[in-house]
């Protein structure tokens, strides 16, 4: 006797739909360029895919639903009866946290002056930030005012081809 799961059901939806899904598809976006293309045998194309599409959503709607894995296995805090672990207050014979956390820092060297020194770079980086703002205000005013210069200087060309006609037909003028 055979050992393995599912039998038929399984080889039908594990191995043989994803592979039936794939080549209809394949089949339908096929169809759908030579539609876009005006090409022949279009029309056959999608109706084929199509049909295949459809049998495949059919036949899926019987497929067996997806076992959900026991995910309290992998975290444990998933557990209807899980209790989570009471926090002491004291670790080993090194007294509370604040004082391991005080001698940690004393370790590392980083007293009041540091902290402090921190908490003014930081109020730095926040002013710069907000005239970097400014800067931009600055940088948009800049391009308006290029783009105004540039129309007075066509207007003054426009101005100065207007003046050379009116030049040329008072020429005229007293030359009759």
């Amino acid at each position: 006797m055979s050992k393995k799961k599912g039998g038929f059901a399984e080889l039908l939806f594990k191995t043989i739909m994803p592979k039936v899904y794939g080549i209809g598809a394949a089949v339908v976006i096929v169809g759908a360029l030579f539609k876009i293309l005006h090409l022949t045998g279009a029309d056959q194309m999608l109706m084929i895919g199509l049909l295949t599409e459809a049998v495949i959503f059919f036949l899926s709607a019987f497929e067996p639903p997806h076992q959900e894995p026991d995910w309290s296995k992998v975290y444990p805090e998933l557990a209807e009866d899980y209790e989570a672990p009471a926090v002491h207050a004291r670790i080993s014979n090194k007294g509370s946290i604040t004082q391991q956390l005080d001698a940690s820092l004393e370790k590392a060297k980083i007293g009041p002056e540091l902290l402090d020194s921190l908490g003014k770079g930081l109020t730095n980086l926040a002013d710069n930030a907000k005239k970097m703002a400014n800067l931009s205000d600055a940088a948009v005013a800049t391009n308006d005012y290029a783009s105004n210069v540039k129309k007075a200087s066509t207007q003054l060309v426009e101005m100065n081809k207007s003046y050379d006609i009116a030049i040329k037909a008072v020429s005229s003028m007293s030359e009759a």
